[in-house]
């Protein structure tokens, strides 16, 4: 009897770092600092230098390219020093971990600016772990 699995395999890191600020609690002003890429195949690097992927020719495998304010398709990653007004939430998952759910963007409240802060949160969280003492 044979199997078949499907195998996943991650070829394409995107990143994006942010400097924070807490206002008032459950605000986060959150700055950019850079947006990346970085190819992890061969393949993926040649596919990037050909298509011009974000309008560069020049990426390395294995390398992060910085793409802030570039058009990439139909995003473009956000600008150096663009500032977003959201909000926040953190709640225990367990004993040792802690969800973190970050407001979501609407038409009416789009973050550009404090009095278009977000007002809601979104439905999906990011998990992390307490560091044991």
């Amino acid at each position: 009897k044979s199997r078949n699995y499907l195998q996943a395999f991650v070829c394409l890191i995107y990143q994006e770092k942010y400097k924070f600020h807490m206002p008032e609690l459950g605000d986060l002003d959150l700055t950019a600092l850079e947006a990346t890429y970085t190819p992890l195949t061969d393949e993926v690097t040649e596919a990037l230098n050909w298509i011009a992927y974000c309008g560069l020719t020049n990426w390395k495998t294995g390398e992060a390219q910085v793409v802030s304010g570039r058009q990439c398709d139909e995003y473009t990653p956000p600008t150096a020093g663009d500032v977003t007004y959201t909000i926040y939430d953190l709640r225990w998952a367990s004993d040792v971990s802690q969800e973190l759910f970050l407001g979501e963007r609407s038409l009416q409240y789009d973050g550009r600016t404090p009095e278009k802060r977000h007002q809601r949160l979104q439905s999906r969280s990011f998990i992390f772990q307490i560091p044991q003492q």
